[in-house]
């Protein structure tokens, strides 16, 4: 009716700062996540992965979004892995 065939998907980054607003994260998160995204889609020759499904149940793009914003917050604050047991008191142990 109106020769629509599909309407494009907003881009990642405003799906992943309405994650960060609801997960109540840093809004300075949202200008790390936007720069990642800016990075990761200079060559887009590859966007096919943008569309499937993983599991049939969560959106790719809603998975990209989650993606986004667990690297921008790595790379804040700098966990690697040791970096997180260092910060825990002594007396916490972590099975």
């Amino acid at each position: 009716m109106l020769n629509i065939e599909k309407l494009p998907k907003p881009p990642a980054f405003l799906l992943a700062s309405k994650i960060i607003c609801d997960l109540q994260l840093p809004n300075e998160l949202e200008v790390y996540v936007k720069t990642l995204d800016r990075i990761i889609n200079q060559d887009d020759n590859d966007a096919e992965w943008k569309t499937v499904l993983f599991g049939n149940r969560i959106p790719s793009d809603a998975a990209y979004a989650g993606f986004l914003i667990l690297v921008a917050m790595k790379l804040v604050l700098g966990l690697d892995g040791t970096t997180e047991f260092h910060i825990l008191p002594r007396k916490l142990t972590i099975c």
